[in-house]
């Protein structure tokens, strides 16, 4: 029988975890950037597992948490774990005979996240069957829009993604994007920011949270206040260029909008953050702002990521599509693993965005 250690990596172990993930992923993640995501956050260390193998010391697998300070009702904050780096290598098993790697890993990972008194687990990702078999609840799927500005630019990008797209698969990328284009002629229209006014840079968006918990009480949110948004944007070592939008009407804080721009001519909405009660036609505006922004940055297109779990997050896909974003279906899965009974909260209850993500691409 074979024999399998598993503890948490040292500094030591860094180079062959992270060259571990590269030969997988053909990421050409760097020891900064590493060190970066899972070292220098401002909620604290990150938890990083490993399987090895006894005798030859090979890695078997690896599994990876943010701790991410997370603000509810009332303002309470609670600890949460991002869950990063899920990765098994299955032929090394399979050649070993070694089976159900991935969940004897995953238990030791939450038995530390259980150290550290964090109330849940949350992700995102394509393996859904593979983390419902070890417990996880799977909510609801992400969805996309998509508002192109040159199609020839966003056809190339967009078909380059993934390299295995069949002649099939991209003729549907072109039909995409033919019909982004045609939708997004509203987005490109109507300038105006009247009634509004707006500062650029980083601002702690939690009193815009916070009022959204008045019509909404259950809901959460990662605690972005300066230090957060500063780590998550400005000290960011992957490509994409950020700008954060803080908006006032009436004078009064009433919105938050961050936009990035990748170096491929890809434009991302990355979090949208409103008051209630905003006047819709104020809404737009808001979103519009964004959108002239990355076309006269030269964005061959916009993506954003859409959510189920709430109402403040279903509220965003008509405002969406009332800009000119073409929505489609089906993204990966937001994964959700409750460490007390009864939870904290449901996992519906997450204010998401785009920036809980790591911002890789």
């Amino acid at each position: 029988m074979t024999d399998i250690i598993f503890r948490t990596i040292g500094d030591d172990d860094i180079p062959a975890v992270n060259a571990f993930y590269n030969n997988y992923h053909h990421a050409g993640r760097t020891a900064s950037q590493f060190q970066w995501e899972f070292q220098y956050g401002p909620h604290g260390k990150g938890i990083y597992c490993m399987a090895i193998h006894e005798k030859t010391g090979q890695i078997l697998g690896i599994q990876a948490g943010i701790p991410i300070v997370v603000l509810t009702s009332a303002g309470y904050e609670q600890l949460t774990i991002k869950s990063e780096d899920t990765l098994v290598d299955v032929d090394l098993c399979a050649a070993l005979k070694i089976k159900y790697l991935f969940g004897e890993l995953y238990a030791f990972f939450v038995a530390r996240c259980r150290d550290k008194d964090a109330v849940c687990i949350w992700g995102f990702t394509w393996a859904k069957k593979s983390f419902l078999r070890i417990g996880f609840q799977i909510p609801f799927d992400l969805g996309q829009g998509l508002l192109v500005f040159h199609p020839f630019k966003s056809f190339h990008i967009l078909s380059q993604l993934n390299d295995k797209n069949t002649f099939r698969d991209k003729a549907k990328i072109a039909a995409l994007v033919a019909v982004s284009w045609i939708l997004g002629c509203r987005g490109r229209l109507n300038r105006s920011q009247a009634g509004l006014s707006s500062t650029e840079g980083i601002q702690s968006n939690e009193s815009i949270f916070l009022g959204l918990l008045n019509t909404n009480p259950g809901l959460v949110f990662i605690k972005q206040d300066a230090a957060y948004l500063d780590w998550r944007l400005n000290k960011n070592p992957y490509s994409l260029k950020y700008t954060v939008y803080n908006f006032h009407y009436k004078d009064q804080f009433a919105g938050q909008l961050i936009v990035s721009l990748h170096p491929n001519g890809q434009g991302y909405l990355e979090q949208i953050l409103m008051i209630p009660g905003l006047p819709p036609a104020i809404q737009k505006k808001m979103v519009k702002a964004g959108v002239q922004y990355l076309s006269h940055e030269g964005a061959a297109h916009i993506r954003v990521l859409t959510f189920d779990g709430n109402p403040v997050d279903r509220q965003q896909l008509p405002l969406l599509k009332s800009t000119g974003f073409f929505y489609l279906d089906k993204g990966m899965s937001f994964v959700f693993l409750p460490l007390n009974d009864p939870p904290d909260f449901p996992p519906g209850n997450f204010l998401l965005s785009r920036l809980y993500m790591q911002g890789h691409n």
